[in-house]
């Protein structure tokens, strides 16, 4: 039964999400993909790694448990607060990560993606040119499991709250941690984050000056806590006009 296996794989608790999800019916749909990352990642094997993708992509869902949770089992594998904050806001690992920078710019991209709610199949073609194919695979089932998260908690929004979580809230540290990025990041340092539009047609990105370059070319320079809206590309926009002003066909 899924809910004892999560009571088993966390250690004799279920989160209120995982619970939740029971009693509203739903957790079947998400376990599949839980159990995909839990047990059968191919290569991906450091789950320091693992947490970071889902911690960077669920910090941009409206409600923040997913984020705080992920930055709790990172701070269960030994990151400080600061640097579980450098890896949600900047997308900076720890020096003692292996790989670290080829990671740090997959979580850059997957912020990125998940910030823009879109996702560009050149992101992903970025993605797939720095990973081998075993952990490409790997990602595209953590991605998976972060979108199955997401999309559920977005439905129940008002109803999965990171303060009934007995897991954190039952822990020093959890406590902490909780109210730091609640008071220190969540509500105050989205607003220092620098914008650039994402074309929402081709979703290429418009730089400080104004021009749009693809993805996959510019990702490398983009500030580290960058954030995305959306946009229209000059060549998407005349597409659209002209669109506009057609002559419409006479009807019969």
């Amino acid at each position: 039964m899924s809910i004892d296996y999560l009571r088993t794989f966390f250690n004799g608790f279920v989160p209120h999400l995982f619970q939740f999800a029971h009693e509203k019916g739903n957790l079947d749909y998400i376990m599949p993909s839980f159990k995909r990352v839990a047990e059968d990642l191919k290569v991906i094997e450091d789950r320091k790694i693992v947490e970071s993708i889902l911690a960077v992509g669920m910090n941009h869902c409206d409600n923040k448990y997913c984020a705080i949770m992920h930055s709790f089992f990172l701070t269960k594998y030994g990151f400080t607060n600061n640097e579980v904050r450098d890896v949600i806001e900047r997308q900076i690992l720890p020096n003692q990560i292996k790989n670290k920078v080829k990671w740090e710019k997959v979580l850059r991209i997957t912020s990125m993606m998940f910030n823009s709610y879109l996702l560009p199949a050149s992101s992903f073609e970025t993605i797939r040119s720095i990973l081998s194919a075993a952990e490409y695979d790997d990602y595209c089932c953590i991605i998976g499991l972060a979108y199955n998260l997401k999309f559920f908690i977005e439905c129940y929004r008002t109803e999965i709250d990171i303060k009934k979580e007995s897991i954190v809230i039952d822990t020093p540290s959890g406590i902490d941690l909780v109210k730091y990025f609640e008071e220190n990041y969540f509500e105050t340092h989205l607003e220092k984050r620098p914008v650039f539009s994402i074309c929402c047609n081709c979703k290429d990105l418009k730089d400080s000056e104004g021009q749009w370059h693809p993805v996959e070319k510019f990702i490398d320079q983009l500030p580290q806590n960058a954030n995305f809206s959306h946009g229209i590309c000059p060549p998407f926009k005349q597409i659209m006009l002209d669109g506009l002003v057609r002559p419409h066909s006479k009807l019969i």
